[in-house]
């Protein structure tokens, strides 16, 4: 497979995850994290790409917690959607390397 394909398939998995929520779930954060680390948090992102790479953990550590997501809001649909448009820049970001913003 090419990286492409494997980056693809890893910002899947992370909708999928945000769609999965919200609320605590460890498993589903232990889930988000590791393909957080595969993609290099952590371990060899750096500049705008480990930026984004943290917000997108961020989120997702809010997410799946105990109702944090509320401090944004009381609506899950509009943490949601904050954590997708994360997800999307955090693709935008792996797709052109780690020199740009959006």
């Amino acid at each position: 497979m090419t990286e492409a394909v494997d980056v693809l398939h890893a910002i899947e998995r992370l909708v999928t995850l945000a769609n999965a929520g919200p609320g605590a779930d460890a498993g589903a954060l232990r889930q988000a994290n590791a393909v957080l680390l595969r993609m290099g948090l952590g371990n060899g992102a750096s500049g705008y790409k480990a930026e984004k790479l943290t917000v997108v953990r961020d989120s997702f550590e809010t997410w799946f917690s105990d109702r944090k997501w509320v401090d944004f809001g009381d609506c899950p649909k509009a943490f949601r959607g904050r954590l997708l448009a994360d997800i999307e820049h955090l693709r935008k970001a792996l797709a052109r390397g780690s020199g740009g913003q959006d």
